[in-house]
């Protein structure tokens, strides 16, 4: 069966002189404990139907065993002929109920309404998880006293919260503890109840004040939609299941099925309603872009879900000692780090784990790089995407979460901007994800750089030099065949004379290409800082001079608990702290934090030890360079000074 209650409910009954007659006599003849006629049993394949023989007469056919899923219900015949032959439909509502669990990702396109509402969602852990039921109140009519109660069980890596429950009838908003209670005790299989005791009475109250105490009573027209909210939280223990096969939480609904026992024994249960939840993780390393066997310890990360990173997804050491698991971003206020947030590091060999991640875009920022190597300068963006099938959208079947049916596909893109030579390079990479596991994994790569020519002008003039005496070689050795004709050589020893020119030009190429890159780095620089407001200046600027005074004091820039750490300050966004111009050798190049070996390749670098170059009192700024490289001037001119 599947549920649905998209469709209005409507009455079945009609409510006549003749009927209150039959409910009457029913209900009077099961007082005086008549004996039945006859008892008929049918069977559960049957689809034919069944002759009595019976005199004539009137007759009350009653249903006195209930059937799964319906109510119980009753007729009047008259036999009136010798031969009749009479068709009884006996009448009954068919009590269904929906269970939603809320997907918070792309909600427009999810769902019968669009509204994210569905079987299936994804969740980190710690993360509040909204479900819903969808009934409707059944046809009471002829019931003096009507049960109502909504069983759930969950998977135990979800946590009910009691609070959360809310009932709405209609338009109207039912009130916990006196229209209906909560039971989480005393429970067997499942994890609460919400009971409504006598769903009856509460309907009238709500919508037939007016015609309470009517005897007899007017027929009702019930049919009215029943929401039930409730939020759960995917707790700490979901870090061991992240993947398939999910976490399941299911609904059925008990109510009176039997007018004759007034709601005081006698109950249906509709089948279950499933829907599932999942979680996922990432297992991250860093590693040497050189050497991809060397793993890099000490790497600290934060995990932010917005691209400026103000909005942080805390984490805390995995209770299992495997990496570390999200905490719940709900219970967070404000700029406070709730308890037991720590920063990821890198371990020993490189590797550092977050469990319990949504299907959604992350930033993952570097914000201490290992001994010796240069942070990361932008996050690393990326895009968890889990792909559900159709089908199991919307009609979930309890145990599908374990299969392909349901999480059908898992992918993991991270967008980066790469700066190695100068320059920022927009890059995209497709990790590998494993859907059993909910996992995919991410390789966060220090470049340090390719190996060039020792600094200073050496390795400039020993370029030039071979070149030359490769051009050289060539000439004299056309010489000494004076027959030879021009056009010949040509076709010969093109290559090999093409060569000891591109040896020869290589320095003024790559000089040029180098400072067209330069000059593209300090515009940007300038007009980052151009568009920066006053204020936003001065507070850069500020904590630049804090950093320098501190340091003046202590021999140690701010501490890293205080906020500022030293790739962060001064940092516009581009990389480049500042410029260091020389009119009178040519030079206009951009200053980025540290000397590694990338920076000096491309500029100036400043030596952390040192103060930041915005200039006051007690203050030696220290800028390091190369004299020349076969790819760059640089301060090749210095000496001219």
């Amino acid at each position: 069966m599947i549920n649905d209650v998209s469709q209005t409910q409507k009455n079945e009954t009609a409510y006549s002189n003749f009927r209150y007659f039959v409910e009457s006599l029913r209900n009077m003849l099961v007082e005086d404990k008549a004996d039945p006629t006859q008892v008929l049993t049918v069977p559960s394949t049957a689809t034919d139907s069944y002759t009595l023989d019976v005199a004539y007469g009137w007759y009350v056919i009653d249903e006195i065993t209930s059937v799964n899923g319906t109510h119980s219900a009753s007729s009047m015949i008259m036999v009136n002929t010798a031969n009749p032959d009479v068709a009884i439909d006996i009448k009954s509502d068919f009590l269904v109920i929906q269970k939603q669990i809320l997907e918070d990702d792309n909600q427009k396109t999810i769902g019968n309404d669009k509204d994210g509402w569905n079987d299936v969602g994804d969740y980190e852990i710690g993360q509040t998880v909204p479900y819903r039921y969808l009934t409707y109140v059944p046809n009471m009519n002829g019931y003096s006293s009507y049960y109502f109660s909504m069983h759930d069980r969950m998977d135990s890596q979800l946590t009910f919260n009691n609070d959360s429950v809310v009932v709405k009838v209609g338009n109207k908003t039912l009130v916990k503890d006196t229209d209906y209670k909560v039971v989480t005790t005393g429970l067997t299989g499942e994890t609460f109840q919400i009971q409504i005791t006598d769903l009856k009475a509460t309907i009238n109250k709500y919508f037939y004040a007016s015609e309470a105490g009517a005897n007899p009573e007017t027929e009702k027209l019930y049919g009215q939609k029943i929401v039930v909210e409730y939020n759960a939280t995917l707790n700490e223990s979901a870090q061991a299941d992240t993947g398939r096969a999910g976490f399941e939480n299911d609904v059925r609904l008990e109510y009176s099925n039997d007018p004759d026992s007034n709601g005081t024994g006698k109950t249906g249960l509709t089948p279950w309603d499933t829907v599932v939840a999942f979680t996922f993780r990432m297992d991250g390393i860093k590693v040497n872009d050189q050497t991809p066997e060397r793993k890099l310890e000490g790497a600290k990360f934060r995990l932010y879900s917005d691209e400026d990173c103000t909005k942080e997804v805390y984490v805390k050491k995995a209770s299992g000692g495997d990496g570390y698991t999200v905490i719940n971003r709900d219970s967070v206020t404000g700029d406070t780090a709730p308890n037991g947030a720590v920063e990821m590091i890198s371990d020993s060999n490189g590797v550092f784990n977050i469990i319990g991640l949504d299907s959604q875009v992350y930033y993952l920022k570097e914000t201490k790089a290992p001994d010796g190597y240069r942070l990361l300068k932008d996050p690393i963006k990326i895009d968890v995407k889990a792909t559900y099938g159709a089908d199991n959208r919307l009609n979930y079947v309890k145990g599908d979460g374990a299969t392909a049916k349901t999480l059908q596909k898992l992918a993991a893109t991270a967008s980066f901007k790469e700066f190695y030579t100068g320059a920022y390079i927009n890059m995209t990479k497709h990790y590998q994800t494993d859907v059993d596991t909910g996992t995919f994994n991410i390789k966060v790569v220090n470049k340090v750089g390719s190996k060039l020519p020792a600094t200073g002008s050496m390795a400039t003039l020993l370029l030039v030099a071979t070149g030359t005496a490769v051009m050289v070689t060539v000439l004299i050795r056309r010489r000494k065949n004076e027959k030879m004709r021009i056009l010949k050589f040509l076709k010969k020893d093109i290559l090999i004379f093409i060569t000891g020119l591109a040896f020869v030009s290589y320095p003024v190429i790559s000089n040029y290409i180098e400072s067209r890159e330069q000059a593209g780095q300090i515009d940007t620089y300038n007009s980052s800082v151009n568009e920066l407001s006053s204020a936003n200046k001065q507070t850069i600027l500020n904590e630049a001079h804090e950093w320098n005074d501190n340091l003046y004091s202590k021999q140690k820039g701010l501490s890293e608990d205080l906020g500022l750490e030293y790739e962060n300050v001064l940092d516009l966004g581009n990389g480049v702290i500042g410029t260091v111009e020389i009119p009178k050798i040519k030079v206009n190049m951009p200053v980025y934090h540290g000397t590694d070996s990338d920076v000096l390749n491309v500029g100036a670098g400043h030596i952390e030890d040192s103060s930041l170059p915005v200039g006051g009192n007690n203050t030696h700024t220290v800028l390091t360079g190369h004299r020349g490289l076969p790819s760059s001037k640089t301060f090749y001119s210095i000496r001219r000074t």
